[in-house]
């Protein structure tokens, strides 16, 4: 291994947000297709967001502000930024950015849109992530990065000019940098008038970042939502409509970057658009009574579903690394003992379990072996945090056996440490686990407590700024010149 001497010339890529992409190096995530045999067009046409795709580019084209309210697997993070780049809101050097909480997402999420776009990864489209950057300067049209990436980006370019549409995905999280970018993504939209702001969120609460972003009326109330309406368009279909014959061309109604809307669309604040429908449906399970060992009872149900359930992935959520290695030793270790008892007979035999743990602290190259296909004849079993919660879509996942736990940030004011706190999730981030499931075929997810005591959690997440230390935002915002 090679070593910086102190005195020597400075390495070539001294500065890890600049650089460049190199195919050798960044490895891109395998991608699960479960359309693989049809024509990329016609996959994107199943994807329920499809419909919807002409009102969403006028409300881009009309609106300084778009709140789009997605079910799970809808297509939100594929899609809309492909919709944006055909509508050419990437002309004349422009970049549309999309981001995301988790590195693995952003990876995630730009490995599959290549994929359908044809391109390769890191040229057309590209992500970046903390000392990890696989775009081309000039090149690159859609970028996929992590909250932090672009607060670091202000600090040189405080108005973010070489952006023509940023879309922060996942904000139902509420993570504090998700939070700190509304409120200065607003105050710029006030400086480019042109820019154009989407907060994508997978649950029903859109109605709180519509109400911040809409300016208030003279009454002091923010106007009803309405969802525009574009002339020439079939909303119930997607599909534009026959004029005289002639298909109206769409791609003349868009924004033109260097001067206004066109057709005469007036702009204005925000609207807030929903995208209803699955690709397809899960189905919940509760326990009858209450468990005292969660972990015990995450593995018992792991191996009453590899002996009793038809084929599919099992996706199991835990709170941390410690419960995760513990699992994943008592799901192999149960697997083993099974196959012992069983003996010489095939019929009686289980058949084989491939036991794969994933978060946060994992290697990259470890994280990928969650995303690989299980072996012709074996069941794959992910055990993961909440980082495979939302924006990745895992290969073949069927089952999802959810502790509704999860591990967060919290702050005591009076002694001033911070620490992770274990509790119950929320009702939102535990519908968002039950979608893992459906997201490529119908799914189930066992919920490891009873109904009961489902309804009485909270219907969200509380927000990260109000459990977690402010200092290193205060800190940022001073960088940034805003006091």
């Amino acid at each position: 291994m090679a070593f910086w001497r102190p005195g020597a010339p400075a390495p070539a890529h001294a500065d890890p947000w600049d650089l460049d992409c190199d195919a050798e190096k960044h490895r891109a995530l395998p991608v699960f297709n479960p359309s693989d045999r049809l024509p990329v067009e016609q996959q994107r046409r199943r994807l329920p967001i499809h419909r919807h795709r002409l009102a969403i580019l006028h409300a881009v084209e009309s609106h300084r502000g778009v709140v789009l309210c997605g079910a799970t697997g809808c297509g939100k993070s594929t899609q809309l930024p492909q919709y944006l780049d055909e509508a050419g809101w990437t002309a004349k050097g422009y970049v549309v950015a999309v981001t995301l909480p988790r590195r693995l997402a952003a990876i995630a999420v730009a490995t599959r849109v290549a994929q359908e776009m044809g391109a390769e990864l890191g040229r057309e489209v590209g992500y970046r992530i903390r000392f990890e950057s696989c775009v081309t300067p000039g090149v690159t049209r859609l970028e996929f990065i992590t909250e932090g990436i672009l607060l670091r980006e202000m600090l040189s370019d405080p108005l973010l000019t070489r952006f023509s549409v940023i879309m922060l995905d996942e904000a139902h999280e509420r993570s504090s940098n998700t939070d700190l970018l509304l409120g200065l993504l607003k105050k710029i939209a006030r400086k480019r008038p042109r820019l154009r702001l989407i907060v994508s969120s997978a649950t029903l609460d859109a109605g709180a970042f519509l109400n911040f972003l809409q300016q208030k009326s003279r009454t002091g109330a923010a106007p009803p939502p309405k969802r525009p309406r574009l002339r020439g368009w079939d909303d119930e279909t997607g599909e534009t409509l026959q004029r005289r014959g002639e298909e109206v061309d769409w791609r003349r109604l868009c924004v033109d970057l260097s001067g206004g809307g066109r057709g005469g669309v007036p702009e204005r604040d925000a609207c807030l658009l929903e995208v209803e429908g699955r690709l397809h449906d899960v189905k919940v399970h509760y326990l009858n009574e209450p468990s005292g060992d969660y972990l015990e009872t995450a593995v018992n149900v792991v191996m009453s579903i590899h002996r009793s359930q038809p084929e599919g992935d099992v996706l199991v959520f835990l709170t941390g690394r410690e419960e995760i290695d513990t699992a994943c030793h008592l799901i192999i270790e149960r697997h083993r003992q099974a196959r012992e008892m069983a003996g010489p007979r095939p019929g009686l035999k289980p058949k084989p379990l491939q036991v794969v743990p994933l978060h946060g602290t994992l290697p990259k190259e470890q994280q990928l072996k969650a995303f690989l296909s299980a072996s012709r004849g074996s069941r794959k079993v992910v055990v993961a945090t909440n980082l495979a919660e939302a924006s990745v879509t895992i290969d073949g996942i069927v089952y999802v056996v959810d502790s509704c736990l999860v591990k967060l940030d919290a702050f005591c004011p009076y002694n001033g440490t911070s620490y992770l706190n274990i509790g119950a999730c929320s009702k939102s981030a535990a519908r968002q686990r039950a979608g893992r499931a459906g997201r490529t075929r119908p799914g189930h997810c066992f919920r490891l407590l009873t109904e009961k005591s489902f309804q009485e959690l909270q219907e969200h997440t509380l927000p990260e700024v109000q459990r977690s230390d402010l200092k290193d935002l205060v800190l940022m915002l001073k960088c940034l010149g805003v006091d």
